[in-house]
């Protein structure tokens, strides 16, 4: 099942992608549209999987409480996936740095783990600093794990 929140609903500047599944999704399975939509929003992109979508007395969805679930969710125990190249390296413990947090993994997404916009400016400016590289704002909402944005690094600039 899959329900749209307005922009009006959302009480941060965030999409939340709430969904009912047996199985997780990843966020580099999410449709195009809905990552379409995030980056004309300009708003960071989180995907949460839910038991039951919460509802409220009329029977619509329940926003907060779709939030309040989904921040359960984020403390949930997770399997942590070591970086496996210098750069996911790097990038980890930028990310670690920039999001008070002990590690993160290669396929942790920055938004999940409590990013947004303001943090995603200084970990695009740390990242332009500590590894010499420019990376735009774009290329984190379109790549939002280590993994993905450490392959968007090193492909070569269009022209080059």
């Amino acid at each position: 099942m899959l329900a749209e929140f307005a922009a009006e609903d959302l009480a941060e500047a965030e999409i939340v992608l709430a969904y009912t599944s047996d199985r997780p999704v990843a966020v580099d399975a999410v449709s195009a549209a809905v990552r379409d939509a995030a980056r004309s929003y300009r708003a960071p992109l989180r995907v949460c999987r839910l038991s039951v979508l919460p509802l409220d007395a009329s029977g619509k969805i329940d926003g907060s409480q779709v939030l309040v679930d989904a921040a359960v969710q984020d403390r949930r125990p997770r399997q942590f996936d070591e970086p496996a190249t210098a750069a996911e390296r790097q990038l980890a413990q930028i990310w670690a740095d920039v999001l008070n947090r002990p590690r993160v993994g290669r396929e942790d997404s920055f938004f999940e783990l409590g990013g947004n916009s303001m943090r995603a400016a200084q970990l695009v400016a740390r990242i332009s600093s500590k590894l010499d590289v420019e990376v735009a704002m774009k290329q984190l909402y379109e790549n939002p794990t280590v993994k993905a944005l450490a392959t968007a690094m090193v492909r070569p600039k269009p022209g080059s």
